[in-house]
């Protein structure tokens, strides 16, 4: 799971590496012009960049709230699985005890 996580981060961090530079080259193949388009562009690549950002925090957090849960919950099953253990191997202890013949 985090390495999934990790992947889509460097995917969201590499889109908005990607978006800034593509928008760096327009605005500097451009610079002498002002063009609508160079606007748009950005401004487009710029929510692109800013969606996969919010998308990778609400994972991480959804990630984060789930473990906070788990986390827990797998330790009282661990505890409850070595009290049914120990509660048989000492129902076993006397039913053995019972049926030993005694001295």
């Amino acid at each position: 799971m985090k390495q999934s996580l990790l992947a889509l981060f460097l995917s969201a961090e590499f889109a908005f590496s990607i978006s800034s530079l593509i928008t760096l080259k327009i605005q500097t193949s451009m610079a002498n012009e002002t063009n609508d388009f160079t606007a748009a562009v950005s401004a487009l690549l710029d929510t692109a960049g800013k969606v996969a950002q919010q998308q990778l925090e609400v994972v991480n957090t959804g990630f984060s709230a789930i473990m906070q849960v788990v986390e827990p919950l797998a330790k009282t099953a661990i505890d409850l699985v070595g009290s049914a253990s120990n509660t048989v191997g000492q129902v076993f202890q006397n039913v053995a005890e019972a049926i030993a013949p005694k001295k």
